[in-house]
């Protein structure tokens, strides 16, 4: 510090010596207007030494522009100090020496000297004893000493002014350092509350600027409620709400609300602010500027806001997220009805086969009294329209075999049109839209032309008093946002398949169990509630996707998307063998095996009256017991499949095993594509659904075993 001290004195050293000969280059000309009065036979000889130090001065003066440093004009203004007192203590001697009024001049310089010359007070000490002791000495050498108690007082008056000046001019000095550390100390502590304050100022900024942008770029709504109004929203809000920024502050949220959650939102503020703690509220509904209905979750959090309490919201937008789960939903609900209904269809068939059968028996005794024939008659018909409701749920199961082919979409709904159009209203108007270029897809045509025919019938019920019947196709890609707007849907082309109409339509209660087996809004005794199940189930077997659109009077859209193919293959026809016209056997055995006691009887007691023997079995275990024992004689196997214990495509793989060309019929109440795929991999002979008829299993057995 004390060299930087010095360094800054050096500039007021340089300024003060200035100063100092400036003073000197003015006043010592001056003052000999005084020689000439006190002395005027003197007064040349003092002017021309006035004049010398005065042109001295002025030399340094003028010297001093040139140079860049000022170190120099120190030791020239300390030489001009001593030329200046030399010329004094002449002037002293020679005129009344220690009597002359001169000493009173070098009382000047020693004042001059100490007060604008800012040094040390022992620098400027040794100067003024300098000169002094050259005054005392050129007196005695060359003035004489015969009065000394004047001379005494003369110098007792320049030494006591001496001492004062330097006392001053040193606590002077010592203010002037300690003030020039206060005031460094002062700078570095303005510099560093500077440096604090910017990094501040920076850090605010960068923090202001951080909240900015999560804020701004948060996928929720984010704002305050103040005093009942919306105050500081992110651009979120507006765009959630549907206003501008600065319409916001004008209104409540509450007003946005809809009148069936308000009471909930107003509750939960109640206790956010009674309890001070964070409340969230799923599902509350909201209205937009525009009428949109959306479905929000709110995270409210209890905050100070300029000095009162207020209520920080996140709200953010779940419509799309909580369609998503209900579609997923749906498709779990409808996946597990279908494994249910295929369940059903399978037990019933079980036992639709033994009544089937014993009818069947009845039938070949022909039975002689009307009456009961007729019981017969209706018992039959039951049986068949049974069998029939297993049927349907079995295609709503997705568990009857599927013969995909690749087709015309096109062809096929103008030709089920064709028949449409003679057994549906004349009222309802039916109009195609059908792209020329369409792609062909793998599908079942016969299970194709089933969905068409259903939703048509649908629509048909829909319109009572004639409408509008629409059906459109057009080639689609389903990209990835697409496919995450409806769970299910993949991404790829699709063929897709509208079927509207401008009916009743439907709330959104019926809309969300419309693939509900039997599920019907008709009256009763009016439908089975199969038939848009049935579709459901087709559509889904094909790899494809349905959803359904509608509103309660402005009608119904069915939207079905089904993979497209490449084109076009040419399909092989298979020749039919030559009926067989003799179905009775010859002897030949036949091990039956199922796990229902009624079928084992009734196909026991069939196959029997057709001339051929039976052994049975109630398990797939016992069933290969039974063939080890009998092996050489059985000829044929007639397997269910689904069978407690080892199952029978277990029982099939075993039996195989043991004897590879092992002729093996499969009869069940129900078999998906992978199990059929599945038992002709391990090589049945055929398969037969049930309940099945004698007439259409016998042909098979004397074919396969003849």
């Amino acid at each position: 510090m004390a060299e930087k001290f010095w360094q800054d004195q050096a500039i007021l050293l340089r300024q003060r010596f200035r100063l100092f000969t400036l003073l000197g280059a003015i006043f010592m000309p001056l003052f000999s207007v005084l020689d000439y009065f006190y002395y005027p036979a003197l007064w040349k000889e003092f002017f021309i030494s006035r004049m010398a130090v005065s042109v001295y001065c002025l030399f340094i003066l003028s010297v001093d522009h040139t140079r860049k440093t000022g170190t120099w004009i120190m030791y020239a203004g300390l030489v001009g100090y001593y030329l200046a007192g030399a010329c004094i203590i002449w002037m002293i001697t020679v005129s009344e020496g220690y009597e002359s009024q001169y000493y009173a001049g070098l009382n000047l310089m020693f004042v001059g000297f100490c007060t604008i010359i800012p040094l040390e007070a022992w620098r400027l000490a040794m100067h003024v004893a300098g000169l002094y002791l050259m005054y005392v000495a050129a007196i005695f050498i060359f003035g004489g000493c015969e009065d000394c108690r004047l001379f005494m007082m003369h110098n007792v008056f320049m030494i006591s002014t001496a001492v004062v000046i330097l006392v001053a001019a040193h606590s002077n000095f010592k203010v002037r350092v300690r003030e020039y550390s206060y005031r460094r100390e002062l700078d570095r502590t303005g510099a560093k509350l500077h440096q604090y304050a910017s990094l501040l100022e920076s850090r605010v900024a960068e923090s202001e600027a951080n909240y900015a942008t999560l804020v701004n770029n948060a996928d929720e709504a984010i704002f305050v409620l103040e005093e009942d109004v919306i105050a500081f929203p992110n651009p979120n809000t507006a765009q959630l709400l549907g206003h501008e920024l600065r319409e916001l502050n004008c209104f409540n949220f509450l007003d946005f609300v809809l009148p069936e959650d308000r009471q909930s939102v107003l509750d939960a503020y109640l206790e956010v602010a009674g309890n001070n703690r964070n409340i969230t509220l799923d599902a509350i509904k909201i209205k937009r500027l525009d009428h949109k209905i959306l479905t929000v979750m709110i995270t409210i959090v209890p905050v100070e806001w300029h000095g009162k309490k207020a209520l920080l919201h996140f709200v953010r937008d779940i419509t799309e997220k909580q369609r998503l789960e209900a579609e997923l939903l749906q498709a779990q609900k409808m996946e597990a009805v279908g494994t249910l209904a295929g369940g059903i269809a399978h037990d019933i068939n079980n036992v639709l086969q033994i009544i089937s059968g014993y009818i069947q028996i009845l039938e070949t005794r022909r039975v002689s009294e009307p009456d009961s024939q007729r019981y017969l008659e209706n018992i039959k018909k039951a049986t068949e329209r049974a069998a029939n409701i297993t049927r349907q749920l079995l295609l709503y199961s997705r568990k009857v075999e599927c013969r995909p082919v690749p087709m015309d979409v096109n062809e096929h709904i103008v030709s089920v049109c064709r028949l449409l159009e003679r057994t549906i209203p004349r009222m309802i108007s039916i109009n195609l839209h059908l792209q020329g270029d369409l792609q062909c897809v793998n599908a079942d045509p016969v299970q194709f032309e089933q969905v068409i025919m259903n939703l048509a019938v649908n629509a048909r019920d829909a319109m009572p008093e004639g409408g509008q019947l629409d059906i459109e196709t057009r080639n689609v890609l389903v990209d990835q946002e697409m496919s995450r707007e409806h769970a299910g849907l993949e991404s790829g082309s699709f063929v897709l398949l509208t079927v509207s109409d401008n009916g009743t339509g439907m709330d959104e209660e019926t809309l969300s169990r419309i693939f509900d087996p039997f599920f019907s809004t008709k009256e009763e005794g009016k439908g089975t509630g199969l038939g848009l199940a049935i579709v459901y189930g087709i559509v889904r077997k094909h790899k494809g996707f349905i959803y359904c659109s509608s509103t309660p009077g402005q009608g119904t859209c069915f939207s079905i998307f089904l993979p497209a193919c490449s084109g076009k293959e040419e399909i092989a026809e298979v020749s039919s063998d030559a009926a067989i016209e003799d179905i009775t056997g010859r002897a030949e055995t036949i091990l039956v095996v199922d796990d229902e006691e009624g079928i084992l009887e009734i196909e026991q007691e069939m196959l029997s009256l057709h001339n051929y023997q039976v052994l049975t079995a109630s398990s797939g275990e016992e069933a290969l017991e039974v063939f080890t024992e009998h092996q050489a004689e059985i000829g044929l196997v007639i397997l269910d499949i689904n069978m407690p214990g080892m199952g029978g495509y277990q029982c099939l793989v075993e039996l195989k095993r043991m004897n590879p060309d092992l002729k093996v019929i499969i009869a069940t109440g129900y078999a998906g594509d992978s199990q059929v795929s599945r038992v002709f991999d391990a090589g049945v002979a055929d398969i037969v659904q049930k309940p099945f008829k004698m007439n259409d299993l016998l042909p098979k057995i004397r074919k396969i075993i003849r």
